[in-house]
């Protein structure tokens, strides 16, 4: 089976870290899908540690989560580091969201998203979730919004 051909159910109301891959220049990046539910929200959570070491223990991981809601994606710690504890940072970059089961007034060319901490505008594509010949364009996508995924910031379609 070629995995473009495998079936993939997303419950709605989810956001799901899609990848993680390191890039030529030795950093982390990932995608984020956002699966919006009938009320156009999503919500979701990311736990990432060093996948090596039993530091989790001692505090060194990051728990984070991720919730769109009238048009903003937020993210926001869920799991303080307490003092004395171990800390686990990490650069990983989030270098594409993509989010299905958009309204179709947000489905229009020309959209445009800010990160709202730094009032940077990002670029904004209408396109399937796989680059496939003939897929529906049901999906808008967020090119190179470049957040940390340990930092709290905002992302507004306008």
């Amino acid at each position: 089976m070629v995995i473009s051909q495998a079936q993939v159910g997303i419950l709605g109301s989810e956001v799901i870290r899609h990848n993680l891959k390191w890039e030529l220049i030795g950093r982390l990046v990932g995608w984020q899908v956002v699966a919006l539910n009938s009320t156009y929200e999503a919500s979701g959570e990311l736990y990432i540690d060093d996948g090596k070491s039993y530091d989790f223990e001692q505090g060194a991981f990051i728990h984070r989560q991720f919730k769109f809601s009238k048009g903003r994606l937020t993210s926001t710690i869920l799991a303080p580091v307490k003092t004395g504890s171990k800390v686990f940072t990490t650069s990983c970059l989030v270098e594409r969201i993509v989010i299905l089961g958009v309204r179709a007034k947000d489905l229009t060319i020309g959209k445009n998203a800010i990160v709202e901490q730094d009032e940077r505008r990002i670029e904004t594509d209408i396109g399937p979730p796989l680059l496939q010949r003939g897929a529906s364009s049901t999906a808008l996508i967020l090119r190179l919004p470049n957040v940390r995924i340990s930092d709290n910031w905002s992302i507004k379609l306008v």
